[in-house]
């Protein structure tokens, strides 16, 4: 049998962690997945206001760092993170004839609206920290790298309007 149309070999089975530790955002500031804060005993919005913290700084650093708002990158990167699917389960609890059902779905509905504002939260923290960081991360860098020896380091304006004296 050609190698082509062979199926693929089971992959060897690894522990949840190492998967973990492949992945292509592992590095120094990533922040842990919500689902290890949730198993650590914090509920799913604590879970998601960490996760939040760390795209807003992620995202503040990206966008300064690309020229780009630091919203396009946050956007993005929350989505995963909406209660979509807790919203829908909470509205069909509520909506389910009998309404036996009723207070699972009204606890379904708080905790998603509990998961949004963690999301917000979270995301407006991670960037209010991120800019003094940011801000002395330029000093320092300004300091380190001395005096610039080509190009103009100011411009000289003249102002509109000041004319010198006659006489």
């Amino acid at each position: 049998m050609p190698r082509s149309l062979r199926p693929p070999s089971p992959s060897p089975p690894t522990h949840p962690s190492a998967r973990c530790c492949r992945s292509p955002c592992s590095g120094a500031g990533r922040s842990p997945p919500p689902s290890l804060i949730a198993q650590a005993g914090f509920g799913r919005p604590w879970a998601v206001g960490v996760a939040a913290f760390g795209i807003g700084l992620f995202g503040y650093t990206v966008g300064r760092r690309f020229r780009v708002p630091p919203l396009v990158v946050v956007v993005s990167a929350v989505v995963p993170l909406l209660p979509g699917l807790t919203i829908y389960r909470g509205l069909f609890l509520l909506g389910e004839q009998g309404g036996q059902q009723a207070a699972q779905g009204l606890l379904a509905m708080v905790t998603a609206a509990s998961v949004a504002i963690a999301l917000a939260s979270g995301v407006i923290l991670g960037e209010y920290v991120a800019q003094p960081v940011m801000r002395e991360a330029r000093r320092v860098e300004a300091r380190l790298a001395g005096p610039r020896l080509v190009g103009v380091t100011r411009s000289v304006r003249k102002r509109r309007g000041s004319r010198e004296p006659e006489g």
